[in-house]
């Protein structure tokens, strides 16, 4: 009997140290996502601010191209124009789903940060600042899309004269609270219910979910090409700091008949 009483007191402690061991597990993981960059000399810490914030905001400003685009950056594999500026891929056909991993969003927008990396030392305001500030190699750039934020590291060594004195100053990483990841998700998840009942899914059902999600969801037919209709998910409370377009994500799709999408777009949930 008293071996059994000692057993039980034992096993509180075993539970506890389990969920210990499991939450520092989780928090190792969190942390290893999060890069950790060196702080910038003193001297030169508002050049390195503000390179920083510019880099910051050309990702934010790319997310919602990259979105108008449909995740790209260049013209979309198999892509239909919608308007004069914008070019969206269509990602289900008859063939199936064509839709990328969010791997291959991240790259695309880690191809606008690098094309775009230069020209934040360029604009910069470096001889009010006293200083002179030029770039010792190209820009390579890393991306993690999560649900609700984007996190970008910059390897980027950037070489700054002050006073006198030469620093470099190399690494950059910076997080941009855009739930670009959510809308992806979502895209992909209607995608894959789409599949499952193609070509007459619940278009209201969606939209009956995106209103619960905070997100909307628009549907038509495009102009030039009756057999393709135009998908957008919209989340209205992020918007761009350039022109205030709130955060979206474009899409097509293909029908066999133009006649598939009336009546998908009238069926009831």
């Amino acid at each position: 009997m008293a071996g059994k009483g000692t057993k039980g007191q034992v096993t509180p402690f075993i539970v506890i140290g389990l969920l210990l061991l499991i939450g520092a597990l989780y928090l190792a993981y969190v942390t290893t996502r999060q890069p950790v960059v060196p702080k910038a000399p003193p001297q030169i810490a508002s050049i390195h601010d503000a390179l920083q914030s510019c880099f910051r905001n050309t990702a934010d400003a790319a997310l919602f191209e990259l979105g108008l685009d449909g995740g790209w950056y260049g013209e979309p594999p198999n892509a239909i124009k919608i308007s004069i500026f914008t070019d969206v891929p269509i990602y289900l056909s008859g063939a199936g789903l064509t839709f990328p991993s969010t791997t291959v969003f991240e790259q695309q927008l880690a191809n606008v940060l690098i094309a775009e990396a230069e020209g934040c030392i360029r604009a910069g305001p470096w001889e009010e600042m006293g200083a002179s500030v030029r770039e010792r190699a190209p820009a390579r750039v890393s991306v993690d899309i999560q649900q609700r934020s984007v996190i970008a590291y910059y390897e980027y060594p950037i070489e700054v004269e002050k006073n006198g004195v030469v620093h470099l100053l190399e690494t950059f990483s910076f997080t941009v609270q855009r739930s670009y990841g959510f809308l992806i998700d979502q895209v992909r998840l209607f995608l894959e219910e789409h599949l499952e009942d193609y070509p007459f899914m619940c278009i209201s059902c969606v939209t009956e979910r995106a209103g619960a999600l905070g997100y909307e969801f628009v549907a038509a037919p495009h102009d030039q090409y009756p057999d393709i209709v135009v998908f957008k998910f919209i989340l209205p409370g992020e918007r761009s700091p350039i022109d205030d377009y709130p955060l979206p994500f474009s899409f097509a799709v293909q029908y066999p008949t133009p006649e598939a999408f009336l009546q998908q777009a009238r069926r009831a949930p």
